[in-house]
C-alpha cells in the first residue's frame, strides 16, 4: 500500500478518506490513467489504510510520518558506504531455528506483523536524494514468511546457505523470514541487515515476538524510534561532549600502526569478507579459576581474557604496541534498551606489551584502558577514523584488524515459550561466517565452561595457522590461571607435550660437543668441515625437497 501512496505523492497529488469514500487532489497535471486504475483496483485496501491512520484531509496525508526523511546514524552511514563497495553479504545477521511440528504458521506470521509494526527500524529503507545525500525513510512495509518445501535434506541445507548470505536491496527491505521444510524437519530463518539491527536487537526482537505469538495482540508503540536516536546522536556529537570524547581518542590512538600478523597468503588489494570459523571448548574448571583471578585483580573475566589475547597477538605479530577492537552495545541510555536498531559501536583498546612487565600489570593496564574507553564510548567509530586522518586502505579494517568479544549466557532463553529452538552456529550446516576483520575471537561464558570461536579471513590464513593461535591462547590461559606474577616473555605459547618434543629434537650430541670442545672447534667450523668432506650429502629435507651441504653453505 505504501508503494501506491508514494506514487500518488510523487505525482504531486494527495488522497484522503472522505466519509465512506476517498478524495483525490492533484496539481495542474492530471493523474495518469494507469495510476487512477491502481487506485480503483486497491480502493478497499486504500480505504482501510487511510481509516487506520486517520488520514481525513489533504493536510493529514501530506504530514504522514512516512514522508519524513531522517538522517543516518554515523554507524549506518559507514555501513552503507561499505555496502556499496562490497558484495553486500558481509553485514547480514541470520538467526536459525528448528521449528516444532506444533508451530502455528498463521500465528507466527501474525506475531511477526505485530513486531514489525512496533519497531520502525524493520520497516526502514535507505535512499539517496538528487544532491547525493543519504537518508532513511520509514515505510508501511510488512514481511511475509516465505514457506518452501524440499525433497531432500541436502536441498534444504543448500537453500538455507543461500538465504543466509543473500544480499538485500536496502531501498526495498532490510529483513526477510523463511520456513524451509523437508518431511518433518522445519527450519525458521530470520535474516536482518546490520544497518538496522545488532546483537542486542536479536534479544529484543525475540522477546517481543514471543509476547505477540503467545498473547496474539498488538504491542504498545515505544516513545522513540531509531530514527529519533540518529537525530539525537548527530546533535550530541556536534557539541561539547563530542569534542571532548574525540580529543581523548585522538590522543589515545596517536601514531597507531596496523597489526602485522604473519599471514599465509599475500593480502589482497581489497577485502573479500570470505571467512571461516574454528570452534574450541575449554575445560569447565578453567573458567572458574580465571574468574577467581579476575576477582583477585578487582576486574572482570573479560579483562583477563583480553589481556591473554593481546599477549598472543603481540607474539604472533612481533609487536609490543597492540590495538584490539571490542564491540560496545552503546545502550547505556534507558530509552534505547528495548529498541531494535544498530547501536553497537567499536572501541579500540590499545595495550603496550612491556617485556619487563608482569601479567598482573598487563591486566591492570587492560582494566584502565577498558574503563577509559567506556567513558568515551559515545563517539562513533567513523568519527575516530576521520579525526585520525588515516589513509584509506580497502584491504584492512581501519585502526584495528582484530576484534575480541565475550558473551555471557545467563541460562535464560528468549524463545522458551515459542515452538522453536535456536540452532547453534557451531552445529549449523555450512553456517554463515563472513570475516569482517582479519581475525575475530568471540568467547562465550556458558554453564558448561568457556567456548571460543575464531573467525578468520580465508584470503589471509590457513586453518592450521589459526589452530596454532588457538592452542597458544589456551596455553597462556592455563598459565595465567596458575600465576599472574611472571614476566610476559615467560608465558610459553607451547603446551608441555609440544615443548618436551621440541626439546628432545634439540638435545645436543654430547659426544660431538665434548670432542669439539676439546679441539676448540665451534659449530660453524664443524659445519664447514662437513661441507668440504661431503658437499653432495643431504643436509636438509622438507617434504619432497632436499638440500645438500654444499647448496646449504652457498645459501648461508
Amino acid at each position: 500500500m505504501f508503494e501506491l501512496l508514494t506514487e500518488i505523492k510523487n505525482a504531486n497529488a494527495a488522497v484522503w478518506l472522505n466519509g465512506q469514500d476517498i478524495s483525490l487532489a492533484y496539481g495542474s497535471q492530471a493523474l495518469s490513467a494507469e495510476l487512477i486504475n491502481k487506485v480503483k483496483d486497491d480502493k478497499e485496501a486504500l480505504i482501510s489504510f487511510l481509516s487506520s491512520r486517520q488520514i481525513f484531509s489533504q493536510e493529514a496525508f501530506e504530514n504522514m510520518p512516512q514522508w519524513q526523511r531522517y538522517p543516518l546514524s554515523f554507524a549506518q552511514q559507514r555501513l552503507l558506504f561499505i555496502e556499496r563497495m562490497s558484495s553486500g553479504d558481509a553485514y547480514l545477521i541470520p538467526v536459525c531455528f528448528n521449528l516444532e511440528q506444533s508451530a502455528d504458521l498463521i500465528r507466527l506470521q501474525f506475531a511477526l506483523d505485530i513486531v514489525i509494526a512496533r519497531h520502525a527500524s524493520l520497516r526502514t529503507v535507505f535512499a539517496q536524494d538528487n544532491e547525493g545525500d543519504d537518508y532513511q525513510q520509514v515505510t508501511d512495509a510488512t514481511v511475509t514468511i516465505e514457506v518452501e518445501d524440499f525433497a531432500t535434506t541436502g536441498a534444504l541445507h543448500d537453500a538455507l546457505e543461500k538465504q543466509q548470505s543473500k544480499p538485500f536491496d536496502l531501498g526495498q527491505t532490510v529483513m526477510r523470514a523463511n520456513i524451509l521444510q523437508c518431511g518433518e524437519q522445519r527450519v525458521l530463518l530470520f535474516v536482518w541487515h546490520h544497518i538496522v539491527f545488532d546483537g542486542w536487537s536479536v534479544g529484543v526482537f525475540l522477546k517481543d515476538f514471543e509476547r505477540a505469538y503467545i498473547h496474539g495482540e498488538a504491542l504498545s508503540l515505544p516513545e522513540l524510534q531509531y530514527a529519533d536516536y540518529a537525530c539525537w546522536q548527530r546533535e550530541l556529537m556536534s557539541g561539547e561532549v563530542g569534542a571532548q570524547q574525540l580529543a581523548y581518542w585522538k590522543s589515545n590512538l596517536s601514531e597507531v600502526q596496523p597489526l602485522a600478523l604473519l599471514t599465509d597468503f599475500n593480502r589482497p588489494m581489497q577485502s573479500d569478507y570470505c571467512g571461516e570459523d574454528l570452534h574450541m571448548r575449554f575445560e569447565s574448571q578453567l573458567a572458574s579459576t580465571l574468574k577467581q583471578v579476575a576477582q583477585e585483580h578487582s576486574t572482570t573475566l573479560y579483562t583477563v581474557l583480553l589481556s591473554a589475547f593481546s599477549l598472543i597477538l603481540g607474539r604472533f605479530s612481533n609487536q609490543s604496541d597492540v590495538v584490539i577492537g571490542t564491540p560496545s552495545d552503546n545502550r547505556h541510555n534507558a530509552q534505547v534498551q528495548d529498541m531494535v536498531g544498530f547501536f553497537v559501536n567499536s572501541l579500540p583498546i590499545r595495550l603496550q606489551l612491556d617485556n619487563d612487565a608482569s601479567m598482573a600489570l598487563l591486566i591492570q593496564q587492560s582494566h584502565q584502558q577498558i574503563a577509559a574507553a567506556k567513558v568515551n564510548q559515545d563517539i562513533p567509530f567513523e568519527q575516530m577514523v576521520q579525526a585520525l586522518e588515516l589513509s584509506r586502505d580497502p584491504s584492512r579494517h581501519p585502526i584495528f584488524q582484530v576484534l575480541f568479544s565475550l558473551q555471557q549466557n545467563n541460562g535464560e532463553t528468549a524463545t522458551s515459550a515459542l515452538p522453536m529452538r535456536e540452532v547453534e552456529p557451531s552445529t549449523q550446516v555450512r553456517a554463515y561466517s563472513p570475516a569482517k576483520f582479519d581475525l575475530t575471537l568471540i568467547m562465550n561464558d556458558t554453564e558448561q565452561g568457556l567456548e571460543a570461536t575464531f573467525n578468520f579471513a580465508t584470503s589471509l590464513f590457513k586453518r592450521s595457522s589459526i589452530e596454532h593461535i588457538a592452542t597458544a591462547f589456551q596455553c597462556v590461559l592455563e598459565q595465567i590461571a596458575h600465576s599472574t606474577s611472571a614476566k610476559l616473555p615467560e608465558y610459553s605459547l607451547l603446551s608441555g607435550q609440544t615443548r618436551e618434543r621440541l626439546m628432545s629434537w634439540a638435545k645436543p650430541d654430547e659426544q660431538f660437543m665434548c670432542s669439539s670442545s676439546k679441539k676448540g672447534v665451534h659449530l660453524i667450523q664443524a659445519f664447514e668441515a662437513q661441507v668440504l668432506a661431503s658437499p653432495e650429502a643431504v643436509a636438509l629435507c622438507f617434504d619432497a625437497q632436499q638440500l645438500s651441504y654444499g647448496a646449504l653453505n652457498e645459501r648461508a
